[in-house]
């Protein structure tokens, strides 16, 4: 069965990254929910996309430079503009999975996040990483549950080599050549839709996380078994039987 995953919670129809888009995804019946996280100056674990507040506050500071009580007031959209890692794990409920997709990927951080994630007993969470460093820091440490956000198209097996058990392939690069040898290795593979040039219908650009109805059953039957949406309840009707 194709797994769904709530890009940023349920962000379609709420803040991203945000208490109630989480909670939002988990009732709209998403397999797995994804979190952004990244580490504050004075190293707690917050959930945000972006390296600044910029796009969400109009300021300018890095998450890395602040402690967490400058941020800890701060909202965007009457939601908490970064949310504790603490928060995610009460939000969601103990059966649905979590995608850490890490952000910073620092030996110090990558530290912080092991045990952060020893002590989050009972639940099932995906180390979403970027780099095969990092894969590999995180294998030999016993977790079994790696995602292996390639950057490359060709970097997908050196991923799996490494520690990974789950590949993500952009929208745009899904091809029966790109899947191919992955398939051979039975790894999952999952897709986030949108961006990189990817429109609708009618040619407007998709956003990272906005998906095609024809496309996501076109690329499910290609065999990708999971996909990052901003909309978790809409991509389960598209699928319809196959999710």
């Amino acid at each position: 069965m194709i797994k769904i995953i709530a890009h940023r919670g349920y962000s379609a129809r709420f803040r991203e990254n945000s208490p109630t888009a989480w909670r939002a995804a988990a009732e709209a019946g998403a397999d797995v929910v994804e979190v952004d996280i990244r580490f504050t100056a004075d190293g707690c674990a917050v959930c945000v996309h972006d390296a600044d507040l910029h796009r969400l506050a109009g300021r300018h500071e890095a998450i890395a430079t602040v402690d967490y009580a400058a941020l800890s007031g701060l909202t965007a959209g009457g939601e908490p503009l970064a949310p504790l890692f603490a928060d995610a794990l009460a939000a969601v409920p103990v059966d649905t999975a979590l995608l850490l997709d890490v952000k910073d990927e620092s030996p110090r951080s990558l530290y912080r996040l092991h045990g952060l994630v020893t002590d989050a007993v009972g639940r099932d969470i995906i180390f979403g990483l970027h780099r095969i460093d990092s894969v590999r820091f995180m294998a030999s440490r016993g977790h079994s549950r790696i995602l292996a956000l390639t950057l490359d198209r060709d970097e997908g097996q050196a991923f799996i080599d490494a520690g990974a058990n789950i590949v993500r392939v952009w929208e745009a690069d899904v091809s029966t050549e790109r899947l191919a040898p992955l398939l051979a290795r039975s790894v999952p593979v999952w897709s986030t839709v949108g961006d990189k040039g990817m429109k609708t219908q009618s040619g407007a650009e998709r956003l990272v996380g906005d998906f095609d109805a024809e496309n996501l059953r076109r690329i499910a039957a290609l065999g990708v078994t999971g996909f990052l949406v901003n909309d978790p309840l809409g991509a389960r009707a598209a699928l319809g039987a196959n999710s």
